[in-house]
This record gives C-alpha cells, structure tokens and sequence, in this order.
C-alpha cells in the first residue's frame, strides 16, 4: 500500500472510529461533502501541512494516517487483500455496491440506539 492509499485508508477509519458522518466531517473542516469522498478513496494527495490540519481536525498525531493496516487488525488485511484481489479480476462496481452497503450500515448503527432485547434492563 502506497502512502496516499495509506493516508486515505487511515482518514476513513480515523473518521468511522470517532462516529463522524462524511457531511460532519465536512462540516468541521469547512469543505464538501465530495472532498471527503475523494480523499477516501484516494483521489486526493496530500503535502504535510494538509496532513498537519486535518491531524488538528481529527485530534490525532500525523503518524495516524499512514499506520499499516494489517498491523493492526487481521480482518482488516483480510479485506484489504479481497479488495485488491476484487480489482484484479475487474470486480470493482460489485465490491464498490457492497462496501456502499457496509458503510451505510455503519452510519446508521452510529445514530441509531441500540435495540432493547430485555425490558428487565432497561434503565429509567
């Protein structure tokens, strides 16, 4: 994984770990909600002082963007490898719907409360 494909990877997860829809994140940095979604899939480069303010925006060192995924988490290297092999074989638009459903439900669990499975708990 090349830098930019490792910054763009990092800026996404940076963003779905602090819960933070696309159009907040647009928000708070004062950009469009498009500029989001070319910096994560990698459309975008960046110089270190665009590094330097989204670390700012996010609250997180600059060494954050270009951690190595499969460092950090098997499935995710499992995924990145299934991506990659998806690109290969020319699967893009299939893997493109499946990921487009994946990070809708992620957003939805984000804003959604949890469901309640047993009154007996539930706080008042």
């Amino acid at each position: 994984m090349n830098k930019d494909n490792r910054f763009s990877y990092n800026f996404k997860r940076i963003r779905i770990e602090k819960k933070w829809t696309p159009e907040y994140t647009s928000e708070i940095a004062n950009c469009e909600r498009n500029y989001i979604y070319q910096i994560e899939n990698g459309f975008v480069g960046f110089g270190i002082r665009a590094q330097k303010k989204w670390a700012k925006i996010f609250d997180v060192d600059v060494s954050e963007f270009f951690k190595d995924p499969s460092e950090s988490d098997p499935l995710e290297a499992r995924c990145l490898a299934a991506c990659r092999k998806a690109r290969e074989l020319g699967l893009e638009s299939a893997l493109l719907e499946h990921l487009d459903m994946i990070e809708y439900k992620i957003e939805k669990a984000a804003h959604d409360p949890p469901e309640v499975k047993d009154v007996a708990n539930l706080k008042y």
